[in-house]
């Protein structure tokens, strides 16, 4: 089994992601020439992780075998991954007092979704691993803005803000009760 493993039809790879997640592993495939020289070592770049620890494991095919080496955790704290702001992909108002907003990350997160008032007071905040929001019973006064950011990161500078414009509705939507379906599922 030596023998096969060293031959040249093999395929290395590494696989990583955040710490702790369950997000799928990002693969990161290896040149031809990985650990084929004197010093068994190589080098590679894995893709930009925004936690503070990663997992990363090595993994190796041939034929129809595949073998991935134990786990291994590794700090990147100051290292520089920094997240960029999620990027508003949709929104909508869908009655007079209910707006739902969709956004992309690159990465599964904990997104941290909060409501203010114009002039800066927090009427609501929430944190989910979905990627749109529905926001409901928003008042219509001094309204709106809304931010969704990053619940691990605290820098505003990641975060996307959008401001709210309600349309006054009178009569263009029917009266029925909006709720949040993943609200009903919390015990």
């Amino acid at each position: 089994m030596v023998a096969e493993i060293s031959a040249d039809h093999i395929r290395w790879a590494v696989q990583s992601r955040s710490s702790g997640s369950e997000a799928p592993w990002h693969v990161t495939v290896l040149e031809d020439k990985a650990f084929k020289d004197d010093t068994k070592q190589y080098k590679t770049v894995i893709p930009s992780e925004f936690a503070n620890e990663i997992e990363v494991r090595l993994c190796v095919s041939w034929r129809s075998n595949v073998i991935v080496s134990r786990t291994v955790r590794q700090s990147i704290i100051g290292i520089g991954g920094r997240p960029h702001a999620p990027k508003l992909i949709a929104q909508l108002q869908i009655s007079s007092n209910s707006y739902v907003i969709c956004w992309n990350s690159p990465l599964p997160r904990l997104y941290k979704v909060s409501l203010y008032s114009l002039d800066g007071k927090q009427i609501s905040s929430d944190e989910t691993t979905n990627q749109c929001y529905l926001f409901t019973n928003i008042p219509t006064e001094n309204c709106c803005r809304a931010n969704i950011g990053y619940a691990t990161f605290t820098e505003p500078s990641i975060d996307v803000a959008v401001k709210l414009e309600l349309a006054n509705t009178n009569g263009l939507f029917p009266k029925y009760e909006i709720r949040n379906p993943l609200n009903h599922y919390k015990s």
